[in-house]
Parts: structure tokens; sequence; C-alpha cells
């Protein structure tokens, strides 16, 4: 709990009013007439902004994963239309897709599918799967992929066109600071917690997680 506390009160709500000054200056900026040596003002600023998101999406993953050690992991189990939240994550992530002109975002996802879900931490597990397919996939497509099955199950996929995973490994991606072998997986050998919470969530919430590759 005092992790937690120090967490949230030093670190989180601080970038929170970083995040939000810069953002200000950047809409403020957008407004003006700026002379050209001035004109990639706007763009810093940006990639600052987006510096804060990623750190907001760090700390709010340690502190969930705090919360879960702790048991005191709470979930607002509701029904949600997968296709709203699917929505929400493609207006989310479009500005990272935007960096990559060689990958293109493809959803396969059916209007009619509703599940009880906590529509926060299925977010969380979609942001840290499309930024892991992001990471690795240098062009091609990321999909996400909803389907129903025979006898109502339903599965939610993020499937990418990167260099994939060896067998020997797949397992392993689901641990937290995993270090993979650099040469399978590209420059980016180094995977931290993301899948980890997302391995996390998905047993919170009764479901089950896998690797296909």
């Amino acid at each position: 709990n005092q992790m937690l506390s120090y967490v949230n009160h030093k670190v989180r709500n601080p970038l929170n009013v970083i995040k939000g000054m810069v953002d200000l200056t950047v809409l403020t900026l957008t407004q003006c007439q700026l002379p050209p040596e001035l004109s990639t003002c706007i763009w810093d600023l940006t990639i600052a902004s987006r510096a804060c998101d990623f750190l907001e999406h760090i700390v709010s993953g340690i502190l969930v994963i705090q919360r879960w050690e702790a048991g005191a992991l709470m979930l607002n189990l509701r029904p949600y239309r997968i296709s709203d939240i699917v929505a929400d994550m493609q207006n989310a992530i479009v500005h990272k897709m935007e960096e990559n002109k060689m990958v293109a975002l493809v959803v396969d996802c059916p209007a009619d599918i509703t599940v009880v879900v906590d529509e926060f931490r299925l977010k969380q597990m979609l942001l840290n799967l499309l930024s892991n397919a992001m990471k690795y996939t240098a062009a091609g497509t990321i999909t996400i992929e909803v389907k129903r099955h025979e006898g109502g199950e339903v599965t939610i996929g993020v499937r990418d066109t990167g260099a994939g995973i060896p067998d020997s490994q797949k397992k392993l991606i689901f641990r937290a600071h995993v270090q993979l072998n650099a040469n399978d997986v590209g420059r980016h050998g180094y995977h931290g917690l993301g899948l980890y919470l997302v391995s996390m969530l998905a047993d919170c919430m009764g479901w089950t997680v896998r690797c296909e590759s």
C-alpha cells in the first residue's frame, strides 16, 4: 500500500501536470502563426506529450500489478459490446500508427458480440498487445480479430506480420522482465511488463491467454 501511494502521488500526479501543460502549449501554438525557425516546436512538444503517455502507461501497469499482488485489484464486470471497445482502441492508437506508414491496422470484429468484462482492464490488455505488435512489426498489418465460436466462446486476438517468436520461447513472453534472443525477435529483445500484465488481467477475469506464431 505504501508503494502504491508513493507511485501515485510522487510520480503519477506530477506526470499528469506535465502532460496537461504540454498539451495546452501545443493547442495554443497551433492557433498561432509561428515563424519558420519555430515551426518544429509543435512536433517536438507532441513527441514530449507522447513520452508522457508512455510513462503513464508504464506507471498504470505497475499500479495494477501491485494491486493484484496485494490482493486488492477490483474488477467492474458489466456486459459490453466488444466492437465499441475496439473502436475506442482504434482512436487511441491512431497517432501511433501514423508514425509508421508501412503498417496498417485491420479490424475484424462483428458488431453483435457482447461479453461480460471490465471495460478499462480489457482496454489495458489490448493497448499492451497493440503496443507490442507495433514494436515488432516493421511493415505489413496489425489485426484486431474478434470471433464467436460454437458453444458461445469468444476469442479476442491481436495478430501482426512481424518476425514471430520461436516455439521454445512462447511461454516466456508472459513472464515479467523477460529478455528474449534479440536475433529471434529483431532489435527489440526486452518485453518488460506489458505481456505479463495481459496474462495477469486475463487470469483475473477467468480468461485464457496464449501465443501463436
